[in-house]
């Protein structure tokens, strides 16, 4: 009976130590043997937090709980964060585990490439000497551009650094040199992974037409990183709407508000319509001419739905909405099922036009089709009615 009780007290003082993250409570250790804190932390790393100095300074339990997440380094004590083995594998599950190494262990070189290689940003807490070495560097942002902010300012001057680190995080050119916020060609290629880096370009750079024409192609939004020059360019603009109609929203107000210009940039694109001035999307007279220029059903369809007091962001948000939608298998068989749908009514029109067109009389004689009064019309109707 005694025996049992004592059993029972171990037993409920290891699943106190097991879930006490989850009442945020120390666990009650009374009775835990070495054995028993192991058992314990080999089913939740997280118990190690609150065991004593005696078992987070013995390698054999602190092992336990590395092997499960290297974030485990840091309820260690001092003595097991000098073991290489120990800090070795918690960096290699964990490179930011690097910061509670000891400071011998945060020079050496190899232990340091493998923390940044998982890790890029680990760089922040490697030695100053390892942090002004090219190679470790270069592993460091090939991984995370932004480890760059954590090289010493003579390797932030680097041009190869720079390339590589704007290439994976174009915002990656704030850590660099502000030297090369003038360098077109590292600008221009963190503009390929992020247009928003033209904000931290130089404004010389912001009045190149060329330059700015790109990062538009990227994304319209680009447009408000011009120049107000740039900006109220009429060749410019109706260059850059042709890219994007967004351009227009970011062009100079006494162009959103020129009507002969809004209706060229409709020529260009249609879409541009909805970056104008609000005055004229209201004005019955423009619409009118603007649909006797152009009658396709493009413009006709685009000008009822579009919306009247649009801006450039309230069309990023309704898209970016759109995008962030999770597709969920219920919707790929909702679309599957609508296009079979599709086909197969577009299949059964056909063959009802056949047979009108078989019992209108149609004759063919070589290429050429001769029709009688009535069956055009019918035709005429069904093409019209095909194009809806």
């Amino acid at each position: 009976s005694s025996h049992f009780g004592s059993t029972r007290r171990k037993q409920r003082a290891q699943a106190s130590a097991a879930l006490s993250l989850r009442c945020c409570t120390p666990p009650s250790t009374m009775g835990m043997s070495g054995q028993h804190w192991r058992d314990a932390i080999k089913r939740d790393w997280r118990v190690l937090k609150f065991a004593s100095g005696t078992y987070r300074g013995d390698l054999g339990i602190v092992k336990q709980a590395v092997w499960q997440d290297g974030k485990s380094l840091e309820f260690a004590l001092a003595e097991a964060r000098e073991d290489r083995d120990l800090v070795l594998r918690a960096v290699r599950d964990n490179g930011s585990s690097l910061r509670f190494a000891s400071p011998e262990l945060r020079d050496d070189k190899e232990l340091v490439l493998e923390a940044v290689d998982q890790d890029g940003l680990a760089l922040q807490f490697a030695s100053n000497a390892l942090r002004d070495e090219l190679e470790v560097v270069a592993r460091a942002v090939k991984q995370n551009g932004m480890a760059l902010a954590f090289a010493t300012n003579r390797l932030r001057s680097n041009e190869q650094l720079a390339y590589a680190a704007v290439k994976h995080n174009g915002m990656a050119l704030a850590a660099a040199s502000p030297d090369f916020r003038r360098h077109r060609e590292v600008v221009r290629s963190a503009m390929r992974n992020n247009v928003a880096v033209l904000r931290l370009a130089h404004r010389d750079l912001l009045r190149d037409p060329d330059l700015v024409l790109e990062a538009i192609l990227c994304n319209g939004a680009a447009m408000q990183y011009a120049s107000l020059g740039l900006r109220a360019d009429r060749d410019f603009v109706l260059k850059a709407v042709g890219r994007s109609a967004w351009a227009l929203g970011y062009a100079s107000p006494e162009l959103r508000r020129d009507r002969e210009f809004v209706l060229e940039c409709m020529g260009v694109n249609n879409m541009a319509f909805e970056f104008a001035d609000n005055e004229i999307k209201g004005d019955s007279s423009f619409i009118l001419r603007a649909t006797s220029l152009d009658a396709s059903p493009q413009r006709l369809n685009y000008m009822k739905t579009m919306t009247h007091d649009a801006s450039v962001k309230s069309v990023m948000d309704r898209r970016s909405q759109f995008v962030r939608r999770t597709w969920t298998a219920e919707d790929a068989n909702a679309f599957r099922r609508s296009t079979v749908a599709m086909r197969r009514s577009a299949r059964d029109a056909g063959d009802e036009r056949s047979d009108e067109r078989r019992s209108s009389g149609l004759a063919t004689t070589g290429s050429f089709v001769t029709l009688g009064v009535g069956a055009g019309r019918s035709t005429n109707a069904d093409a019209a009615a095909a194009h809806r």
